[in-house]
C-alpha cells in the first residue's frame, strides 16, 4: 500500500473521530486543553487535530494551484527543464524539499540520524560545532530529482514552509548584518554590493540604516528589483519545490512543527529511538514574528505592498493571510 493510501486511510479515520466526537461534546473546540475532556486521550486528539489540518493544507494549496495554473506550454517547459532536488531517507521513504530559512538544517539533522549517519550526541551539537557534522550529512543523505508531472508513490515527498515575511525578516538578519549567525564573507560581500546599489533609495525617515551594510528597506529594494530571486534562504517557494508540479504528501509548517511532530512521527512509522529526535532541538520562533512587524513598520507602506504581490503566490499557496494593517 502506497503513502497516498496510508495517508486518505488516516485522514477520513481522523475525520470521523473529530465529527464523532464533536456531536457528542458540544464544548469541543481545538483552542481548549485537551485534558478537559473525560475519556478522550490527550494524544489521539492531539493526532486528530494534525491529520485535519493537513487535509485542510492539501485543500489550500490544490485550490490556489488552480487559481495560478499554468498553460499546458508553461507546464511543458518546466517539466522539459526543471527536476526538483530533494534529500531523501531511504530508510523511511521520505523525500524533503528543503527550502532555506525553513528548517532546512534541523532536516538535515533529523535525516542525518535517521539514516544512522549522525549520532543522537551529534544531532545535539550546537550551530558552532556542528559545520563539519552538516557537511557529513548533507553528503552522505540520498540525493534524488523528482521529475515534475511524474510523481513515484514510492516515497512521501514533504515541504516545509513558514510565513514569507517572517521568512525574508529571518533570512536577513542571519545573513546580511554583522552579528548574523550566517553573515559570512560571501553574504557580507553581497550585503556591502546592496548597500551601494540601493542607499539612494533609503527612506530619510527610517531610524534602520546602516554604515556599509544593507539596511532591511535596501534589501526589500534588492529583492523588488530581483528577476527571480536566486538565493536558496529569500528564492520562492513556488519555484524551488514547484508544489502545483509535484505531489507533496505532507505540508509542513515551522509554526506547527513542534505540535506536528507526535503525528508526523506516526505517520512515518518511526522507530522509538528516531521519534525521540524528530525535530526534539527545534524550539518556536516566538521573536520574529514580532521582529517582522518592527521591521515593515520602518519601511515606507507601499515598498511593503509591492513586496507582498511579488511573494503573493507563496503566501496563497499555504494559506498565509496578508499582514494585518498592509493594505
Amino acid at each position: 500500500m502506497d503513502f497516498k493510501a496510508v495517508f486518505a486511510i488516516c485522514l477520513l479515520i481522523a475525520i470521523i473521530s473529530m465529527f464523532y466526537f464533536y456531536k457528542s461534546e458540544s464544548r469541543f473546540c481545538i483552542g481548549i486543553q485537551p485534558k478537559q475532556y473525560a475519556g478522550i486521550e490527550e494524544r489521539q486528539i492531539s493526532l486528530n487535530v494534525a491529520a485535519v489540518l493537513q487535509w485542510e493544507r492539501q485543500q489550500t494549496m490544490r485550490i490556489m494551484c488552480e487559481k495560478y495554473s499554468l498553460s499546458p506550454k508553461e507546464k511543458k517547459m518546466i517539466a522539459s527543464k526543471q527536476n526538483v532536488k530533494v534529500v531523501c531517507s531511504n530508510a523511511y521513504k521520505l523525500c524533503v524539499c528543503r527550502i532555506g530559512k525553513c528548517g532546512s538544517t534541523a532536516w538535515l539533522r533529523t535525516l542525518g540520524v535517521m539514516e544512522d549517519f549522525l549520532s543522537t550526541d551529534e544531532y545535539f551539537l550546537l550551530r558552532k560545532d556542528f559545520s563539519d557534522t552538516l557537511r557529513k550529512s548533507d553528503s552522505k543523505l540520498a540525493k534524488k530529482y523528482i521529475t515534475v508531472n511524474n510523481n513515484s508513490s514510492e516515497y512521501l515527498n514533504l515541504i516545509m514552509v513558514r510565513n514569507p515575511f517572517d521568512r525574508i525578516v529571518s533570512a536577513y538578519r542571519g545573513k546580511l548584518v554583522p552579528d548574523g549567525k550566517g553573515f559570512s564573507s560571501y553574504y557580507e560581500k553581497l550585503s556591502k554590493q546592496i548597500h551601494l546599489r540601493f542607499q539612494n533609495t533609503q527612506d530619510k525617515s527610517n531610524k534602520k540604516k546602516r554604515n556599509d551594510t544593507a539596511s532591511f528597506e535596501e534589501f526589500v529594494h534588492f529583492l523588488l528589483n530581483t528577476s527571480l530571486p536566486g538565493d536558496f534562504h529569500w528564492s520562492f517557494f513556488n519555484t524551488k519545490c514547484n508544489p502545483c508540479l509535484v505531489e507533496y504528501g505532507y505540508i509542513a509548517k515551522m509554526e506547527t512543527i513542534n505540535e506536528e511532530r507526535l503525528y508526523l512521527g506516526q505517520f512515518l512509522n518511526l522507530s522509538e529511538e528516531h521519534q525521540k529526535v524528530f525535530f526534539a532541538r527545534y524550539k518556536p520562533d516566538n521573536e520574529t514574528p514580532k521582529l517582522t512587524r518592527e521591521y515593515f513598520e520602518e519601511i515606507p507602506r507601499s515598498l511593503a505592498q509591492k513586496l507582498y504581490r511579488k511573494y503573493q503566490v507563496d503566501f496563497d499557496l499555504f494559506g498565509y493571510a496578508p499582514p494585518k494593517g498592509l493594505f
